[in-house]
């Protein structure tokens, strides 16, 4: 806000570089309802506080404001876990926990109802390659003018480096006729997948059971889609290098 005083040379000296100058207050009696004071009623306002100069005018014609309540909400909290970044070939192999699961803010209402009501708390580090144990920063809407309670969030997860795996197992049949007279002429399925690097050499043969059930027969083309129904849990991105084995029969 710009006035036009008169006054001693020395005060309009202090006054002009803001020197010891005690800031002039308006009491406003519905803060949050007042959008703007016309210049025409700011002398009324002020002029009794200027004790060392002379309020001639106000220059300024408007004086727009944005005050609103202050108020707080508790908002549960989520870790966004796809946005996660991590090295090259390493994946999340434990829940992403994380405490609290909540946190209270205080703030301008107007922001604080638009906000969702659960907060997302994005990880900034980038090329995670080991176990995350950190404080992550609550952020919000109107970051600078919001306090959070508390301003952080422990935010924990595994991570470990995966490897490509390929093994080599038996197709076993299920359900097919006694009499051997269907059958099939394929022994083995290659499987291919990713292994956690920590686990890749313990794996063998008997972790995996890949099966072909004769109930589950495309009469179309007489083929069945092989099944695995056997593996670790600590594997992934599994897939069989056969989707379709043939079913052959003895001709009478």
């Amino acid at each position: 806000m710009q006035v036009n005083v008169s006054g001693l040379g020395w005060n309009l000296f202090r006054s002009s570089l803001g020197i010891k100058v005690t800031p002039l207050k308006i009491v406003l009696d519905e803060p949050a309802a007042v959008k703007k004071i016309t210049g025409g009623t700011i002398p009324a306002l002020i002029s009794d506080q200027m004790n060392d100069v002379q309020l001639n005018y106000v220059l300024t014609d408007t004086l727009y404001l944005n005050i609103d309540l202050r108020t707080t909400k508790t908002f549960a909290v989520r870790v966004d876990s796809a946005g996660i970044s991590l090295d090259n070939n390493h994946r999340i192999v434990t829940q992403v926990r994380y405490t609290p699961d909540s946190v209270t803010l205080e703030g301008p209402q107007s922001i604080l109802r638009k906000m969702s009501d659960t907060l997302l708390i994005r990880i900034p580090r980038q090329d995670i390659d080991t176990e995350f144990n950190e404080d992550v920063a609550v952020t919000s809407p109107g970051n600078d003018l919001i306090k959070r309670m508390p301003p952080t969030v422990r935010v924990t997860f595994g991570v470990e480096e995966f490897v490509a795996r390929t093994e080599v197992i038996p197709l076993k049949t299920d359900n097919f006729p006694e009499d051997g007279n269907a059958y099939i002429q394929v022994n083995d399925v290659r499987l291919e997948f990713m292994a956690a690097q920590s686990k890749a050499e313990s794996l063998n043969l008997e972790d995996f059971s890949a099966v072909v059930d004769f109930k589950k027969m495309d009469n179309a083309d007489s083929t069945i889609a092989p099944e695995l129904t056997k593996y670790p849990g600590f594997i992934q991105d599994i897939r069989l290098d056969t989707t379709k084995v043939k079913v052959y029969f003895n001709e009478e």
